[in-house]
C-alpha cells in the first residue's frame, strides 16, 4: 500500500512540472468559481478570499465538485497501475 501511494505521488509531482497541468488547474478553479457563484469582486481582499474558501469548504456539494473535477483532470486512464 505504501509503495502504491509513493508511486501515485511521484506521478503527480511529474505532472506538476507541465504547464498544461497548471492551465488545467486554472480551468478547474474557474469551474469551481463559476458554479459556486463567486466572482472576482468577492476575492478582492484577503478577508473576502477567506470567506469564499470557508464557504466552499463548509459545503459538501462544493467539496464533491472539487473532488470530481480534480479526479477527472488528474486521473490517467491509460495507466492501469498508477493514478
Amino acid at each position: 500500500m505504501k509503495e502504491k501511494l509513493l508511486s501515485i505521488l511521484k506521478e503527480l509531482f511529474q505532472r506538476a512540472k507541465s504547464p498544461v497541468v497548471w492551465g488545467g488547474m486554472i480551468a478547474v478553479v474557474g469551474l469551481i468559481g463559476s458554479t459556486t457563484g463567486y466572482t472576482l469582486e468577492d476575492i478582492t481582499t484577503w478577508q473576502g478570499l477567506g470567506n469564499v474558501i470557508v464557504a466552499i469548504f463548509a459545503s459538501p456539494k462544493y467539496l464533491m465538485l472539487i473532488f470530481v473535477a480534480l479526479f477527472g483532470f488528474l486521473n490517467n486512464p491509460t495507466d492501469k497501475q498508477n493514478f
